[in-house]
């Protein structure tokens, strides 16, 4: 069963912004500090978690060259060699602790379907460590079958899970399908308020109605502050 650590990653780049600006940012510090990330592995050590996600929104611009991203936000071949070095180093490290990085992004309804299916051929090319994707699906269900096929293509072997951001409700999404019947999980929000609550999570039941407990992921909110 996965159990896995979600870790927001500060590198999505802004309309007009770079990701110079990004990676110069004081606030973005803290992500190329290694002792940071060897820190947070050695924990895995002691803990029952076995999975790393690396959240963005647009993770594109931080890890292939700029004419596959899916924004006109430019990157220097500088910036993205140090933020393409520091993201193999992160998974190289977490391979030697036996834990298993994913990536996440958010996908939107109205984006760019022929850029989209190119940036994450490119980065399943490239980072081929990475055990699977999670894509954040708000409307745009229909796009979703799209990034599958790429998946199937590519990294047939590479884990698929959703992070539905809507709710089923009486026209439930048509669910994406892999070949071969390989599976798909779904990382589905458990909301913090029902942590305490004697009544299960109504949305979360919803989906887990839907897609099979078996399939079914909790995400839970969680913070150190």
């Amino acid at each position: 069963m996965l159990r896995a650590l979600s870790v927001p990653c500060p590198l999505d780049v802004p309309t007009g912004r770079t990701l110079r600006d990004r990676v110069n940012d004081p606030a973005c510090k803290w992500f190329f500090d290694k002792s940071v990330w060897q820190k947070l592995f050695r924990m895995y050590d002691s803990s029952n978690l076995n999975g790393l996600v690396l959240v963005y929104d647009n993770p594109f611009p931080a890890l292939v060259d700029s004419q596959t991203q899916l924004d006109t936000a430019d990157s220097d071949d500088e910036s993205l060699a140090y933020s393409s070095s520091l993201h193999r180093w992160i998974l190289e490290n977490a391979a030697a602790y036996q834990v298993a990085v994913y990536l996440k992004f958010t996908l939107d309804s109205g984006v760019d379907e022929t850029r989209l299916c190119g940036c994450l051929r490119r980065v399943l090319e490239s980072y081929p460590e990475f055990s699977g994707i999670v894509v954040s699906v708000n409307r745009a269900w229909d796009t979703l079958q799209n990034v599958v096929a790429v998946m199937d293509a590519v990294r047939p072997d590479a884990a698929l899970c959703i992070s539905p951001e809507d709710w089923p409700d009486k026209s439930a999404p048509s669910l994406p399908e892999r070949r071969h019947g390989r599976d798909v999980l779904y990382f589905v929000p458990y909301t913090d308020k029902y942590l305490v609550d004697a009544k299960p999570d109504s949305r979360f039941r919803s989906w887990v109605l839907l897609v099979g407990a078996e399939n079914g992921v909790a995400d839970l909110p969680v913070a150190n502050f």
